[in-house]
C-alpha cells in the first residue's frame, strides 16, 4: 500500500516485481487524473493496481482494511506501508497505522514538508513533534515554552535543500541564486508594509532562469503570483524599486547566510528524522533505520524511515 499522489511508483513497482499495490490519495482531482494514466498508459495493471481516494489519518485503519479486503478479497493479506515524500502529518500518522494494523509487516517512509506538521491545541510546538519520549523530555528541560526553538522555523530549515545540491555551483550561479533570494526577500518585504498576501497563480514559482537581474524576476513573479487581486500601478513598482535599491548591496552577504542555512539543515532534518525512529523503537520495532535511498544532489529529501516487524533490515 503506497501513500504517493500520481501513481508512478505504483506502476513501476508493478512492472519490476509484479506487486498488488493500492495507492492512497487525499485529493479527488489527482486520484483521477492516476487512473486516467492507468487506464491510458498501463490498462493491463487495473487487476492489480488501485488507486482510491482516501485523506489518511492516524484512524484510518478501519476504512485502509476495508479497501484492501475489498481489493485482495482476504482480510488476512500481509502489506508493506510506503510513503513517498509523505507531507506534514501524513508521514507521523502513517507510522502510528504501522503500528496499530497487524497485517502492516514492513514500513518505508520517506517524509517531506516538515513545517506542515499540524500545531498542537493545548500547548506551544507541534502535535506530532516530539514524538519520542527521549526528545520530548529534552524538550521540556531546555524551557521553550513559545515553541521558538523547535518550531516552525526550525522546521523550514529541515526542509530546506541540503548543501550537496549547494556547494557545487559556480560563481555565476551563486549570483543568481543571491537575486532570487534577495529578490523574493524585497517582495515580500513590500507585501508586509502594504497587508498584501500573496496567492500562486501557477504551480511554479519563479525559476532560477528568471534570475538573471532583478527586473526579470519581478516581471516573471508578478506573471505567477496575485498581489490581493490588486494590479501593481506605478506607485507599488517605483516602492519595490527602490526596496530592491536599498537592499541590492547585501547580495553577497545573503550567500552567506544561505551557506549558514545549509550547514544548519542536515542536523535539524537528522533530528526529526530519528525523533520518528526513535519513537518507532519506544513502541517496540526495534528493526527501524534511517536509510539513505536518494543522491542528495538529485533530491532534497533522501532518507527513509524503514522498518519491520519480522526481518532484520539490510541497509
Amino acid at each position: 500500500m503506497i501513500f504517493a499522489p500520481q501513481g508512478y511508483v505504483c506502476q513501476l513497482l508493478h512492472h519490476l516485481f509484479n506487486y498488488r499495490v493500492l495507492g492512497l490519495e487525499s485529493n479527488p482531482s489527482i486520484t483521477a487524473t492516476a487512473n486516467r494514466r492507468q487506464y491510458t498508459l498501463h490498462p493491463l495493471s487495473r487487476p492489480s493496481v488501485q488507486y482510491s481516494c482516501l485523506k489518511v489519518t492516524k484512524d484510518s485503519s478501519d476504512a485502509i482494511e476495508k479497501l484492501l479486503k475489498s481489493f485482495t478479497n482476504n482480510e488476512n493479506e500481509k502489506f508493506c506501508l510506503i510513503g513517498l515524500h509523505s507531507c506534514g502529518d501524513l508521514s507521523t500518522n502513517a507510522l502510528r497505522l504501522f503500528r496499530d494494523m497487524k497485517n502492516a509487516r514492513l514500513l518505508v517512509m520517506m517524509s517531506c514538508c516538515y513545517h506542515k506538521l499540524e500545531c498542537a491545541e493545548d500547548k506551544p510546538g507541534f502535535k506530532n513533534f516530539p514524538m519520542a519520549r527521549g526528545l520530548e523530555r529534552e524538550y521540556e528541560r531546555i524551557r521553550d515554552p513559545q515553541g521558538e526553538v523547535l518550531g516552525r522555523t526550525f522546521m523550514r530549515l529541515a526542509c530546506q535543500e541540503p548543501a550537496e545540491r549547494w556547494e557545487g555551483m559556480g560563481e555565476e550561479e551563486h549570483e543568481t541564486h543571491s537575486i532570487c533570494l534577495m529578490a523574493r526577500a524585497v517582495l515580500e518585504l513590500f507585501c508586509r508594509k502594504n497587508q498584501i498576501n500573496l496567492t500562486k497563480t501557477k504551480r511554479k514559482s519563479v525559476r532560477s532562469s528568471k534570475c538573471l537581474n532583478f527586473e526579470t524576476y519581478l516581471q516573471n513573479f508578478v506573471s505567477r503570483y496575485n498581489f490581493n487581486g490588486k494590479e501593481l500601478d506605478e506607485k507599488y513598482y517605483a516602492e519595490i524599486n527602490q526596496l530592491w535599491g536599498e537592499n541590492e548591496s547585501k547580495l553577497k552577504l545573503a550567500e552567506v547566510y544561505t551557506g549558514l542555512q545549509l550547514l544548519l539543515q542536515a542536523p535539524a532534518e537528522y533530528l526529526v528524522l530519528n525523533d520518528r525512529k526513535c519513537w518507532l523503537e519506544e513502541q517496540g520495532f526495534p528493526e527501524t533505520k534511517i536509510v539513505s535511498v536518494l543522491n542528495r544532489k538529485l533530491s532534497p529529501r533522501s532518507h527513509a524511515i524503514v522498518s519491520s516487524k519480522t526481518h532484520p533490515i539490510i541497509t
